[in-house]
């Protein structure tokens, strides 16, 4: 389980990356620790950790919000000043969001049904990517991603876009894992295929880095270390907010816990009535 690895190993982590820092608990200023959302037992064991760790030290507290210390950590690298907005996608999640300060998120679309990485892990289950050498030891969108550079017509197959009639900022992709499914079976009816062998994020980026030069904008993503769930975020995240004068807390409860907390205040239904058109960008050099 989940939880019972964060706990045999969570003391044994914070007190390696001490040690490499040449620091010592009583150096930090705070202790940052998320609280939603996620899986409750492995939030659990983090803030129990926390507190311990607060009391013991008497180091105050900071509440993280996970998905919007994702949303700051490009910060880290990148002068990004507010507003920006912010594209996260990952095995479960695919949302767009709008961020105005440190803690005032505004959600403009979000997925309606499979995440993309969940995609990704899919067709490369199904293309059996793991049993070639090559992609053994390669997680499923990166392996997909590595795969189609190897194609000499990457044109050759014809998929739907998904929500074209829609005028909002939500995102689809059941149409596409289907379809791609589909393409896939009748490619091993055809051969004969037996088994030959969160994204896929430099295709994906590369796309929106092409929309951004073509609506007059820069995109930025933090190295792929920190585009994973990471420790250096939170801690981030936590930073961010005492620069902000956010008073930190002497206790966490654990009834703050929310394993399924949104991010920021949802303006998707205000999206859909604006019904914003845009000019559609064709991305040819992609």
């Amino acid at each position: 389980m989940a939880h019972e690895l964060h706990r045999d190993n969570i003391e044994e982590v914070v007190t390696e990356t001490l040690h490499k820092a040449s620091k010592t608990v009583k150096d930090v200023d705070a202790i940052a620790v998320t609280t939603k959302p996620g899986l409750l037992g492995s939030l659990q064991v983090g803030v129990k950790y926390a507190k311990h760790l607060a009391k013991l030290n008497n180091k105050p507290l900071i509440p993280i919000h996970h998905m919007e210390a994702h949303a700051l950590i490009a910060r880290m690298h990148q002068k990004l000043t507010f507003p920006f907005l912010v594209l996260l996608i990952s095995g479960g999640h695919c949302l767009l969001t709008l961020v105005k300060d440190v803690e005032d998120f505004y959600l403009l679309g979000k997925g309606l049904d499979n995440a993309p990485g969940e995609v990704f892990d899919k067709v490369a289950r199904r293309m059996k990517l793991k049993n070639m050498s090559e992609y053994s030891k390669i997680c499923g969108g990166k392996a997909v991603e590595l795969a189609a550079l190897q194609a000499t017509n990457p044109e050759v197959f014809e998929f739907p876009l998904p929500l074209l009639k829609y005028r909002d900022c939500n995102f689809s992709f059941s149409g596409l894992k289907d379809s791609l499914v589909r393409k896939l079976i009748k490619k091993e009816t055809e051969h004969q295929i037996a088994g030959c062998g969160v994204a896929c994020n430099d295709f994906i980026f590369k796309s929106i880095e092409l929309l951004a030069e073509n609506t007059g904008y820069k995109a930025f993503r933090p190295p792929p270390r920190l585009c994973t769930d990471n420790g250096v975020m939170i801690a981030w995240n936590g930073l961010e907010k005492l620069q902000n004068h956010y008073a930190p807390k002497t206790d966490i409860s654990l009834k703050e816990i929310d394993p399924t907390a949104p991010l920021g205040k949802c303006l998707i239904d205000e999206v859909k009535k604006a019904h914003i058109k845009i000019k559609r960008i064709r991305l040819n050099s992609v």
